[in-house]
């Protein structure tokens, strides 16, 4: 794969409603539900921030992040740094977007994690194949509209 095509993109339905999905988005608690972490922060505003912990096995990282973004009930995006144990952070950032599409019976969520190009040439494939099993590879999506659903 040419480095220039490295995105994380995945389309999901989600049988509840555009606000159900959106709120789940918005809600701190059933953030931390749905990425594992023990504290999850997001500031709904324009600029505001997102903050939470995350773990590839025996890695541990903080991603920090900053909405670039915010049309509500239809989209967010965000820039997303990582920021490992020692407290280095990437130079430069990704971004992670998620739009929201209602649909008859439900919405359609468009992911897009994105940015990788940007990322140190030595270590970038690394990180890259990293997303795609966090995302693609470990359900975590299909985890997400379970528990949207759940909520309802």
């Amino acid at each position: 794969m040419n480095k220039y095509e490295h995105k994380v993109i995945q389309e999901l339905f989600i049988p509840a409603s555009i606000d159900a999905v959106w709120n789940f988005l918005m809600n701190e608690e059933k953030m931390k539900d749905w990425l594992n972490a023990d504290k999850f922060l997001i500031d709904m505003t324009d600029g505001g921030k997102i903050e939470f912990p995350l773990s590839f096995g025996e890695e541990k990282y903080i991603i920090l992040g900053e909405f670039s973004i915010l049309l509500l009930k239809k989209k967010y995006t965000f820039v997303w740094r990582e920021r490992d144990i020692f407290g280095e952070e990437w130079f430069n950032c990704t971004t992670v977007n998620f739009d929201l599409e209602k649909k008859e019976n439900g919405t359609l969520l468009k992911f897009l994690h994105d940015g990788f190009k940007y990322l140190p040439s030595d270590v970038q494939e690394q990180i890259y194949e990293r997303y795609v099993n966090f995302w693609k590879n470990g359900g975590l999506l299909e985890k997400l509209s379970s528990l949207i659903v759940i909520d309802q």
